[in-house]
């Protein structure tokens, strides 16, 4: 238990070094998880479109724009990002 209290502490303060709250930090870390989400429903889903996106949370619908940019980036056929 002691081992806990002393992690704990710890983090706390390393979120208070960065100038991020604890609600700030789990916001974050929520958002990054929506955005993940975002970019694999894309890319399970074969999504081409950024229309198709649609989604109450901005960070799932930028993870799954992100999917689609990144795909009509690649040139066709190959995998490879055309320049």
């Amino acid at each position: 238990m002691k081992k806990l209290m002393v992690f704990l502490s710890a983090a706390v303060l390393v979120l208070l070094c960065q100038g991020k709250s604890f609600a700030e930090a789990a916001e974050e870390g929520a958002t990054d998880e929506a955005y993940d989400a975002g970019y694999a429903w894309a890319e399970e889903n074969d999504i081409t479109d950024a229309v198709d996106c649609k989604n109450e949370s901005a960070s799932f619908k930028e993870g799954c724009e992100a999917y689609v940019t990144e795909m009509t980036e690649e040139e066709p056929g190959t995998g490879e990002e055309g320049y």
